[in-house]
């Protein structure tokens, strides 16, 4: 019976992959074609705005290989709050789960300033923060990056899409550098993955030692003096429930400090949900019994876990814990507030061991480190190549590409290296453990 009913929702993934295909270009920028509605600075003519309009693509290679994009030049002391793009469709648009994923084609030459923003129906930032508004980050400089945002508010309040904003600079307070920002190929489609990104396939996602540190973009703690966060920082509670060499720190120094500070970022390549991937563990103390954690959760730019609370009932001990995200399709980022706006107790707060698995039991006597990843099952593409590692003695390999087609079946062992001949998603079944690898 396990075994149909796991197969059962294998199938039904495949019919939602194999329709993954319908997308509608609103905003391309080329010359020649047709742009479905009009776009602007919310504030034209504003001193700070060097250029704004469509040249010539200033990046044309990886995911976005176009001649021409819409390119925004700002000269120093930019009012953050004013520098908003105003994308309005000449015809609003009825979103459905056909056209429910918004993708903008992004690129900035200033990630230090800040996040994004972007608003929906609205030529403001006073959106509803997950629901009309979204922010994120990018993960690198002068790099095309595909922003994915989920329109679901406007399904279930049955609203049509009829603009909508992007601010580049989110976190420009006090008047930001200034710097190059270029949009794209901005489309609406019903694949919630961006476009072009390599997924994260391993378990161990952050633990503040060298190794995974490198896979993190984008961090932002809120920190001040009365709320410093420091990383890494030698861990204070080596034992067995956590033996690794550093954690995270964030103390509260007087009672009634800011509504949060803890630990944000990004993921340079984001994590594939699957079955092997779909229980989120992180390891964190707490210096007084009874206090809160909180735990945000990015697919995209859109939180699907908001404010995730978490009561942690004894302190100064590390307690793992479980977050269900089998409902998304990737992460993108996390946002982990140690301590919460109902009050925040003085002393010190510790979290580590950011780690991914299938299964919805915590971790009490056991660190990730004491999961061997050596003699694990590892599926992950490198080109146009599938490489299964650790397959075990014997183990019955199939392959089955995006509209559920079974392209390769065969016995393996151990190490095996198989070529596909074309990019795209596929399936990758060894035994009965099933990951999804994109092959570019």
């Amino acid at each position: 019976m396990k075994t149909n009913f796991t197969f059962g929702l294998f199938l039904s993934f495949f019919l939602f992959v194999s329709a993954l295909n319908a997308q509608t270009v609103l905003f391309n920028f080329e010359t020649g074609t047709t742009q479905l509605g009009t776009y602007s600075m919310a504030w034209p003519g504003a001193p700070y705005i060097a250029s704004y309009a469509p040249s010539t693509n200033p990046g044309s290679i990886g995911i976005n290989t176009t001649s021409t994009s819409l390119n925004l030049v700002e000269s120093s002391g930019v009012n953050w709050w004013d520098n908003l793009s105003v994308f309005t469709l000449t015809t609003p648009t009825t979103i459905t789960n056909a056209n429910r994923y918004l993708h903008i084609m992004y690129r900035t030459s200033n990630i230090a300033g800040g996040g994004y923003s972007i608003n929906i129906n609205l030529g403001n930032m006073n959106g509803i923060v997950n629901s009309t508004r979204f922010d994120g980050n990018l993960t690198a400089n002068n790099t095309w990056q595909d922003i994915v945002v989920d329109l679901n508010y406007l399904i279930t309040n049955n609203v049509q899409l009829s603009s909508f904003g992007m601010n580049p600079d989110l976190n420009g307070w006090g008047g930001g550098s200034g710097g190059t920002y270029n949009f794209d190929e901005i489309i609406l489609s019903n694949n919630p993955l961006p476009r072009g990104t390599s997924f994260l396939t391993g378990n161990n996602l952050y633990d503040f030692e060298p190794g995974t540190a490198a896979n993190i973009s984008g961090v932002n703690t809120s920190a001040n003096t009365d709320n410093p966060v420091t990383y890494p920082f030698a861990n204070p509670m080596n034992n067995t429930k956590n033996s690794t060499a550093n954690v995270g720190k964030r103390s509260v120094i007087v009672a009634s400090p800011q509504w949060w500070s803890g630990f944000s970022f990004s993921f340079v390549n984001p994590v594939l949900i699957d079955a092997e991937h779909k229980y989120l563990h992180i390891l964190v103390s707490v210096p007084v019994d009874g206090q809160k954690i909180a735990l945000d959760v990015r697919q995209g730019a859109t939180n699907i876990i908001s404010d995730g609370l978490s009561t942690i009932s004894t302190a100064n001990v590390w307690q793992d814990v479980v977050y269900d995200v089998s409902g998304l399709a990737y992460i993108s980022g996390l946002s982990l507030k140690m301590g919460h706006w109902d009050g925040a107790a003085v002393g010190d707060y510790y979290f580590d061991e950011i780690y991914i698995d299938g299964s919805a039991t915590s971790r009490t006597a056991v660190a990730t480190v004491l999961k061997d990843p050596s003699s694990m099952l590892k599926i992950y593409a490198t080109n146009n190549k599938i490489n299964i590692v650790n397959a075990g003695i014997e183990s019955q390999l199939n392959i089955y590409n995006a509209n559920g087609q079974n392209i390769i079946s065969k016995q393996i062992r151990n190490n095996e290296i198989i070529a596909v001949n074309n990019a795209g998603l596929y399936f990758v079944k060894v035994g009965s453990q099933t990951t999804k690898v994109l092959v570019k």
